[in-house]
């Protein structure tokens, strides 16, 4: 006998398709910007006279400060130095020293443990 046509034997109908005209998309537009050349409209700047020199108006009262002979302690002395370098020194001195001490001491120590660390592995090698 025949075959009866199934479902997906029977062809479908052609899709109605209307000619799309793609040539605004394919060719690039002229946008060329219409350019004119014009002279400037403003007046030379003529030369300014220099400014005057800013000065700030003074405001409340000026102080000052007079050290007597004597009047200051430094330890147990007597100074009339507002500052004296040697004892204000010594702080920093003091940290500087303990700082760089400390360094070379944690550098000595990483050496050593880095020259422990390689005789261990040497001996490792040679026990395998």
């Amino acid at each position: 006998g025949m075959k009866m046509p199934g479902p997906l034997d029977i062809p479908l109908p052609e899709p109605e398709r209307e000619p799309l005209n793609l040539d605004p998309f394919l060719i690039a537009p002229d946008n060329r910007v219409k350019t004119q050349e014009v002279l400037t409209q403003c007046d030379p700047f003529l030369p300014r006279p220099p400014a005057p020199r800013y000065l700030c108006r003074k405001r409340g009262v000026d102080a000052f400060t007079q050290v007597e002979d004597g009047e200051l302690m430094v330890g147990d002395k007597k100074t009339n130095e507002l500052f004296v370098f040697h004892e204000e020194i010594k702080p920093v001195v003091s940290i500087l020293c303990d700082k760089t001490i400390e360094q070379a001491l944690t550098e000595v120590e990483e050496a050593h443990e880095l020259s422990e660390h390689q005789t261990f592995r040497e001996e490792w090698r040679e026990r395998r």
